[in-house]
This record gives structure tokens, C-alpha cells and sequence, in this order.
């Protein structure tokens, strides 16, 4: 899949947002995971264990994906950068607005995801080289 492929998808639901946030991060070869919602399963995409089996393990309002990048060219530690993904007029609620708050105030990294374009965007800002082409 190429970079104009992925961009020119139709974001009809988050779950279409979130599959081409997996497919672009895995094509890339960013480490990432993907939080279960409380209440619910996921599958690790990279082990198959069920997460989230006993009514999830994140807090409400804890963000949907973590990208972890490797060092830049200098002597950097790896940067963590929490996902929140929204689409159409989804809003955050206020857990969600509190827990970006809470990464934002101890120096993390938080971004809202509204279509795949946004994510290229924070990778490029953070020194990620796009394998797909790009800035």
C-alpha cells in the first residue's frame, strides 16, 4: 500500500481510522500499542494475547494508541506519543480531556488523530523518516 493509497481511503468510522493508523505505523515499522477500552477485548496485533479480558486494564478516558519512536539522530531518549482518534465531530470527554492534561503536564506527548494525514504529520514532527515518502 502507498502513502496516496492510505491517504485517499474514506474515514467512515474510528475503527476505519484506527485500522489505517495500525497499517500505516505497521508499514512503517513504528512500535505501537493499541489500549483495550475498560470493558472490553482486544488482541495484540503482535502476540495474539487477549488484553482487556478482565474489564480492561486503562482507566476511562486513557488514549486509544501509543507510538513509541526510536532515538533521533542525536543522543535523544525514545519518544512516547499517546493517540487519541476521533472522527466526524466526535468529541473528548472530559476523562479524556483530563488524562491528555495529565500526559501533557509531565512533559508527554499526546495528539487527537482525525484522519491519516494527522498522523503522518506527528511522525515527521518527531523525526520520523516516512519509509511511504512524504516531508
Amino acid at each position: 500500500m502507498t502513502r496516496t493509497e492510505l491517504s485517499c481511503r474514506a474515514q467512515r468510522s474510528e475503527a476505519a481510522l484506527q485500522s489505517d493508523v495500525r497499517t500505516l505505523l505497521t508499514l512503517e515499522k513504528v512500535l505501537w500499542y493499541e489500549f483495550a477500552p475498560p470493558g472490553s477485548r482486544a488482541r495484540c496485533p503482535r502476540c495474539g494475547v487477549v488484553v482487556g479480558a478482565l474489564g480492561g486494564a486503562n482507566p476511562p478516558g486513557w488514549s486509544d494508541m501509543l507510538v513509541i519512536l526510536p532515538p533521533g539522530d542525536v543522543d535523544w531518549p525514545p519518544v512516547y506519543i499517546h493517540l487519541e482518534l476521533k472522527v466526524g465531530a466526535g468529541t473528548l470527554s472530559a476523562d479524556q480531556i483530563d488524562w491528555r492534561n495529565e500526559i501533557v503536564g509531565v512533559g508527554g506527548y499526546w495528539h487527537e488523530i482525525r484522519r491519516i494525514e494527522d498522523m503522518f504529520d506527528v511522525l515527521t514532527t518527531y523525526g520520523h523518516r516516512m519509509r511511504m515518502g512524504g516531508p
